[in-house]
């Protein structure tokens, strides 16, 4: 099944889109042919508030901690299911391998290659990525954080050493790309 608004295919039992979130499910009022009339905020609260990443307490407080008074970036590495939901299983932590483009902090392409092969062997896919912030600058995205973020469909974990916060990138190119909020759950 494709998506109508960005045209990723999806497996044909999704009933939301893996790359920007859409619903693939018609929903039709009472008149045959109309689709429910809801408001561009209500479609997306609809849309975003399905998101859920799920990552172990182990791994939640290791991302605080390595995040917590020095630059550490990471990458995230598990699954996706069907519902669009991110299931963390490990984690890569990549503070050597960034390099600075344009004043934005990134892994190193190589790092990055070596961190896919490495998941791939154990049948885990980049599902993510992890970065911190101060206290000051918050937990909210700022610019470098949405300029630099290219992977669609995946987690942008931010933390700063006490909290952490998450978006999914969604959209289908750099011109219409957008991190929307996504729920934290913390299990064991």
């Amino acid at each position: 099944m494709y998506c109508s608004r960005c045209g990723t295919k999806n497996p044909d039992a999704s009933d939301y889109c893996f790359n920007c979130g859409r619903s693939l499910v018609l929903t039709v009022t009472d008149s045959p042919g109309i689709e429910n009339c809801i408001t561009p905020r209500e479609q997306a609260v609809k849309e975003t508030s399905r998101f859920i990443l799920h990552l172990s307490r182990l791994a939640a407080d290791f991302i605080k901690t390595t995040c917590s008074g020095a630059f550490s970036v990471g990458a995230l590495l598990g699954s996706v299911t069907d519902d669009a939901r991110v299931n963390v299983a490990k984690i890569a932590r990549v503070c050597p391998h960034t390099w600075v483009t344009k004043g934005i902090w990134q892994i190193s392409p190589p790092a990055l290659v070596r961190i896919q092969r490495w998941g791939r062997e154990q049948g885990l896919e980049i599902v993510g990525f992890f970065e911190p912030h101060s206290e000051i600058d918050g937990l909210e995205p700022n610019e470098a954080d949405i300029v630099g973020a290219n992977w669609f469909g995946c987690s942008y974990l931010i933390s700063d050493g006490k909290r952490l916060s998450s978006r999914r990138l969604i959209g289908n190119d750099q011109n219409n790309k957008r991190l929307v909020e996504e729920s934290i759950l913390i299990q064991g």
